[in-house]
C-alpha cells in the first residue's frame, strides 16, 4: 500500500511538473488578411507593473524562438531611446525606417490571485498582438493566462527562463494553429 502511494505521488508530481502553466483565453484573427510569412518582425514586450518596460528578456526569448523558424526578428530594445512605453508614432517611425513587415507586441495587462491567502498563487494575464508593419493594422491577437510559480505580489523584474519560454512556445503554437505563419 505504501509503494502504491509513493508511485501515485511520483506520477502526480511528474504530471503536474510538466503540465502547461500557460493557457489560451481568447484568440482572434482578421478574416480580411490572409496568412502570409511574418517577414522582418519587430518584437516589443512591455508591462505596466512594476516599470513600463521590463520585457527585454522576453523579447530575447521571442527573438531566439522566431529565429528557430527562420524568421528575421529584432528586439524593440535595440531601437528604444528610453525605458518608457513607446508611443505609436515612435513605433511607426521605426517600422518605416527599417522596413519591418510585422510588429509583434506582448503586453502584460494585469495580475490576478488564485488564492488571496497565498502570495505566490498569481496568474499573469498577457495579450499578444500582431500588426502589419507598413499599415499598422492589427490582424491577430491572443490573450493568455500564465500561472506564475514563486513570484510574490506582482514582482516580475525578470521572468524565469522556463516561464518566458513556455509562454512564447504556447503563443507560437497558437499562431501556427491559426495560420498566422
Amino acid at each position: 500500500m505504501v509503494i502504491r502511494g509513493v508511485l501515485l505521488l511520483a506520477f502526480l508530481c511528474v504530471y503536474s511538473c510538466h503540465s502547461a502553466r500557460t493557457i489560451v483565453i481568447h484568440s482572434w484573427h482578421s478574416p480580411y488578411i490572409s496568412a502570409r510569412p511574418l517577414g522582418k518582425t519587430l518584437v516589443l514586450t512591455y508591462t505596466t507593473v512594476p516599470r513600463p518596460i521590463v520585457g527585454i528578456h522576453v523579447e530575447d526569448v521571442w527573438i531566439d524562438e522566431l529565429s528557430r523558424y527562420e524568421i528575421q526578428a529584432y528586439s524593440w530594445s535595440d531601437f528604444a531611446t528610453g525605458h518608457e512605453v513607446p508611443s505609436m508614432e515612435e513605433v511607426a517611425e521605426v517600422l518605416a525606417a527599417y522596413q519591418f513587415d510585422t510588429l509583434l507586441v506582448t503586453q502584460l495587462s494585469e495580475f490576478k490571485h488564485l488564492n488571496r491567502n497565498i502570495s505566490n498563487s498569481q496568474v499573469a494575464i498577457v495579450e499578444t498582438r500582431l500588426y502589419e508593419g507598413p499599415s499598422e493594422e492589427l490582424y491577430w491577437s491572443l490573450k493568455t493566462e500564465t500561472f506564475l510559480v514563486n513570484y510574490i505580489d506582482g514582482e516580475i523584474r525578470r521572468p524565469r527562463e522556463g516561464d518566458a519560454l513556455e509562454y512564447v512556445e504556447t503563443v507560437l503554437q497558437e499562431m501556427m494553429k491559426d495560420g498566422v505563419f
